[in-house]
């Protein structure tokens, strides 16, 4: 307790030392104060050459490049020979890092003018850039209800200015952006802060809650039982070093510019609700997703200048987003693979699985290969209309295989099902009911129901979670039904559409057959179909008597199929 407390009180000092050492920061209370302290203990910004903050101070374009640098933890540079104003060292090494990381870019007269005083607008735009924040396709209508200067933001800067809006991220003054203002220091840093409120710069491990989101920006760093509202980012400074997160909770995106090629692990109760972002530009990067949560596989976007991401573990869709891109799935299960970009190739090997792939039309050059657990590869490649893939009986357009979906887990916690129905007017029940094993303990006899009665609603009835039902051979997912519910024919179906349309059908009667096929041929099959067409499923109830570890399920079964 001794050693923490003088640890505290040093940062605190250290802190304090260093903020006094700039006589012209704003006094604690003002509004910069806490962005600028933010920034200076972070060292992002150091001070001028004068040793004074200048926090009223105009900010040039590789001044911006060197402190997102430092905050991104940045050293790859780029080849940024072909500008002709880059003659000084420091100037050229800040600049070609900032391309490196995709933020900035040159001028059409190949130079980059890093002298130049940035606007309020092209801040926004390179910060959206860093966090690879996915642009807005409102064109700016966000922009053009909140303030009244809108019509001064440029067409190229619209649509990210308004994602920045949307995000929370850019506020505004008195109703203005001012976009084409110069910024100063203190209004960066107060961008800044809006962002990220925290940055992990020690390697070792960490553990915090932050409100905000929060940037790793050095490798060899595990975050354990972590709570991060907002995005959490490993940035270029992580760079050919390992990342951990160990029970760590993201209620944002976990965005990935830095990691090695092995590995970015998540392990343990991690849960990221905004899906993976990628785009590393330095050198390729793999990325473990070993969560036990298991009913939510993480979506990733892999986007435009990423090098080669290699994914082992279980993901939702996987969409390659640019031209150039390779997703390798090593050991992994891919509910979904997309490819929006030419030249760009998801590669699925003998121990993995792809549950539908999709090549948007035109993508002439794209490609989807796919070993089975065989070892017999099928190939599509783009052509000009869509092309898919899907592991079925089914071919599609491209290509195809051969599948039969299975149920390979049940989840059932004291399951009761409850049938309701009305004879002669008069409300009726019959209720079926299984322990935690799944044994059945009491049935519903269809035989007791009269052709004159009318099915009014079937409903898992229990307190509690319901039941989770993990299928399909080809990837882990699940579908779950909650307790008290109804649950038609859309809801049912929906629940298998990340396979693809095509396989759905497949999936979904092969499922069926699958629970017949198990040896419950004698169980009672119920549903209503109702007048618009849509099916409510009442249940799946075995046999009277059985006992078994996948006995209950919902399904689709119209009434007149017996």
């Amino acid at each position: 307790m001794k050693k923490l407390f003088a640890v505290a009180v040093a940062i605190m000092v250290l802190t304090t030392c260093a903020l006094a050492a700039f006589s012209d920061m704003p006094e604690e209370g003002s509004w910069s104060y806490n962005a600028l302290s933010f920034a200076v203990e972070n060292e992002l910004l150091t001070g001028t050459d004068s040793g004074k903050l200048d926090p009223n101070g105009k900010l040039t374009r590789v001044q911006l490049a060197a402190i997102m640098n430092r905050a991104f933890g940045a050293s790859t540079e780029a080849d940024v020979s072909g500008y002709s104003d880059l003659k000084d060292g420091w100037t050229s090494s800040q600049i070609a890092k900032a391309v490196q990381m995709g933020i900035l870019s040159g001028y059409a007269d190949h130079t980059m003018r890093p002298n130049d005083y940035v606007t309020r607008e092209q801040v926004f735009v390179v910060l959206g850039r860093a966090i690879l924040l996915a642009q807005s396709s409102d064109n700016g209508a966000a922009l053009q209800s909140k303030f009244s200067d809108a019509n001064q933001v440029g067409d190229w800067s619209r649509n990210m200015i308004s994602a920045m809006v949307e995000s929370g991220y850019v506020h505004g003054n008195n109703g203005k952006l001012d976009p084409k203002s110069e910024i100063t220091r203190a209004q960066f840093a107060q961008l800044v802060y809006n962002i990220f409120t925290r940055i992990v710069s020690d390697t070792g491990t960490d553990t915090f809650s932050n409100s905000g989101s929060a940037v790793i920006r050095t490798g060899d760093v595990t975050l354990k039982n972590c709570v991060i509202d907002g995005d959490l980012i490993i940035a270029d400074g992580a760079g050919e070093k390992d990342v951990t997160l160990d029970g760590v909770t993201v209620t944002g995106r976990l965005v990935v510019r830095g990691g090695a090629n092995d590995t970015v692990r998540v392990i343990n109760k991690s849960a990221v609700s905004g899906g993976i972002f990628v785009c590393k530009t330095a050198a390729p990067v793999h990325i473990d997703w070993q969560s036990t949560i298991k009913n939510s596989p993480p979506d990733v976007k892999i986007l435009e200048g990423s090098q080669a991401v290699t994914l082992t573990g279980s993901y939702g869709t996987v969409a390659l987003e640019g031209d150039g891109l390779t997703a390798s799935a090593k050991t992994a299960k891919i509910q979904k693979g997309i490819i929006a970009g030419n030249d760009s190739t998801i590669i699925v090997d003998q121990s993995s699985s792809l549950g539908y792939g999709e090549i948007a039309g035109g993508l002439t050059e794209s490609t989807i290969v796919v070993t089975n657990s065989s070892g017999k590869e099928t190939t599509i490649t783009g052509k000009q209309e869509t092309v898919t893939y899907t592991p079925t009986t089914t071919t599609s357009s491209g290509g195809g295989g051969s599948s039969v979906p299975t149920l390979t887990e049940a989840n059932i916690t004291g399951l009761q099902f409850e049938l309701a129905y009305s004879r002669a007017g008069t409300s009726k029940s019959e209720i079926a009911s299984a322990v935690t094993s799944g044994t059945l303990s009491s049935t519903i006899d269809l035989n007791a129901l009269q052709s004159s009665d009318t099915i009014l609603s079937g409903k898992i009835a229990t307190t509690t979670s319901g039941i989770t039902f993990t299928y399909h051979q080809y990837y882990s997912s699940t579908v779950s039904f909650n307790v008290g519910t109804d649950y038609s024919f859309s809801t049912f179906m929906n629940s298998f559409q990340k396979v693809g349309p095509a396989a759905t059908v497949q999936a979904v009667s092969n499922y069926i057959k699958t629970i017949r096929d198990l040896g419950y041929n004698s169980a009672n099959e119920f549903a209503r179909v109702n007048s618009d067409g849509s099916v409510t499923v009442l249940g799946y109830l075995t046999a009277a008597g059985y006992s078994g570890t996948v006995p209950y399920n919902i399904t689709i079964v119209p009434l007149n199929e017996g």
